[in-house]
């Protein structure tokens, strides 16, 4: 029964290969756009894949991914690879219609609740899955779900560089942004870039808030003598 499952998953998986020149959907922000009618096959055959091994998972009783890959699956054409392909498709679609987004909210999930992935995608979704929300709206969720998140993963940057995009782009708010150089601070966590501590510095100077000026130029000079350690 499962052997038919995995032919099955291969077969849909090759559709969606083949239909990968008709997948024309692109992102643009000044225009209001719909998927066409292949991207909403794509979609609805990533989800028939995606149930099919949580149904295969069920039947071998594991949660573990990698034992499904190894049992099932050639090295070249995972399940796992095909999960993170739903995933990535799903993130580039959200940009398109927001709908797609909620459905991703919810594929999260599915997969939280019913699969064990490796340890660096189950980061990236925990994180994806706080962008969701707060692309939708839900800005609190979203919130509370990163600091939950960096409150037991501390040192991994991912997540306050996307709090730092929300709110340098997204949603731009000079309060919020501190908050999370705040928090990296607090943490003792060094940030990967720079644009944080640049965009502070360079709005209390023109503001001319000579106390907040003075507090994120100093921290920019740390994490400046902080990068030049790393690096040697």
């Amino acid at each position: 029964m499962n052997n038919m499952k995995v032919e099955e998953i291969i077969e849909l998986d090759n559709k969606i290969r083949d239909m990968y020149f008709e997948t024309t959907s692109y992102f643009s922000p000044n225009e209001i756009q719909k998927l066409n009618n292949y991207d909403e096959e794509a979609l609805e055959y990533y989800q028939r894949i995606l149930d099919l091994i949580i149904e295969i998972a069920n039947e071998e009783k594991t949660n573990y991914i990698e034992k499904i890959d190894e049992k099932f699956f050639k090295i070249e054409n995972t399940a796992s690879m095909m999960i993170e392909s739903y995933i990535a498709t799903l993130q580039f679609y959200g940009n398109i219609d927001r709908n797609v987004t909620k459905t991703e909210i919810k594929v999260i999930k599915q997969i939280q609740e019913n699969l064990k992935l490796d340890e660096e995608f189950e980061i990236k979704n925990k994180i994806e899955l706080a962008d969701c929300y707060f692309h939708i709206g839900n800005e609190e969720k979203a919130r509370n779900l990163m600091f939950e998140f960096i409150e037991n993963n501390s040192d991994e940057d991912e997540p306050y560089q996307c709090m730092q995009n929300w709110y340098m782009y997204d949603k731009p708010d000079i309060n919020k942004l501190a908050e999370v150089i705040d928090l990296a601070e607090k943490n003792n966590h060094i940030l990967i870039t720079d644009f944080g501590y640049d965009r502070l510095v360079n709005y209390y100077k023109e503001t001319k808030d000579n106390k907040n000026y003075k507090k994120y130029q100093e921290l920019y000079e740390k994490w400046k003598e902080s990068r030049e350690t790393i690096s040697f």
